[in-house]
């Protein structure tokens, strides 16, 4: 399977051949709508007076501060998600040889149905990454949040001791947490492929395909993701972004439809071995 993943870079990279251009474009304007929001969001914190973060540089917990929260994450929620799966779906018409073109990533805004679904796909994958979250790094969480408050920098007091406890232990649990997160979370990492693959598909159908097809590679999805992190931080210096977000979307794209088609050749033939058996 190591073959696989480098092969797929390869691909990756021979797709984006003269589409390069393009491929930025798309990022960008996807970035541009984000920092819009996200512009949005502080224009109305600004006017309003309503600061994210209080003078003490605790978080702003006030009704009025969770409303304007509340707003920003219901307008992306309505306006990210149908770009976000137009740019997929453009990745993968690229991956078949077709040529598209920069307005197509806007295809999922033009139709309601497909509108609709796209928001309920992303609403769906937040649901479920959130309740992954909370059952895995749930206690983590909470040993670093009360070893943070009863820490301080009296050597001797019994609650600074506890505080340093629970600050260590709760640090490298959730490190072992994060590890064992991502990889779970690889079980739907096939499904917005599924989806651009056949836009008529349910989304809970893409989800459930997606955790049988992924069954058995999630260990070789996981270590394709990670051989990107050495790139993903190179993002740091911003500019490198324009490189590496389309070489990993292109080659990303590649590495799912080789697992997809890879699991679907051997449903085949166990399908085919059952058949026979029962003739015999």
């Amino acid at each position: 399977m190591s073959r696989a993943r480098f092969q797929s870079k390869e691909n990756g990279r021979t797709m984006l051949v003269g589409s390069w251009i393009k491929a930025v474009v798309i990022l960008a304007l996807t970035a541009l709508m984000i920092v819009g929001l996200s512009s949005l969001e502080e224009g109305y914190r600004t006017a309003f007076g309503i600061p994210r973060y209080l003078t003490t540089n605790t978080l702003n917990l006030s009704p009025q501060s969770f409303i304007i929260t509340g707003i920003s994450t219901l307008l992306c929620l309505l306006f990210l998600p149908p770009l976000i799966i137009g740019q997929t779906e453009w990745y993968w018409f690229l991956s078949e040889g077709k040529k598209p073109g920069i307005g197509d990533v806007f295809g999922w805004f033009g139709s309601l149905r497909h509108y609709i679904k796209s928001v309920w796909f992303c609403l769906n994958l937040f649901i479920r990454v959130l309740l992954w979250v909370l059952l895995i790094c749930a206690l983590p969480a909470i040993m670093l949040f009360y070893g943070y408050n009863l820490f301080s920098t009296k050597l001797y007091d019994l609650n600074s001791l506890i505080g340093a406890l629970l600050l260590f232990f709760g640090t490298i649990i959730m490190f072992g947490a994060l590890f064992l997160l991502f990889y779970i979370l690889m079980r739907y990492f096939l499904a917005l492929y599924l989806l651009v693959e056949d836009n008529q598909r349910k989304v809970g159908k893409c989800f459930k395909e997606a955790v049988r097809l992924s069954k058995g590679y999630r260990w070789e999805l996981y270590k394709f993701v990670l051989s990107f992190s050495l790139w993903f931080l190179t993002c740091y210096f911003v500019f490198p972004i324009v490189y590496v977000f389309p070489y990993f979307n292109t080659s990303s794209t590649v590495f799912v439809k080789h697992v997809m088609y890879s699991q679907r050749f051997k449903d085949k033939l166990n399908k085919g071995d059952t058949m026979e058996f029962k003739k015999v």
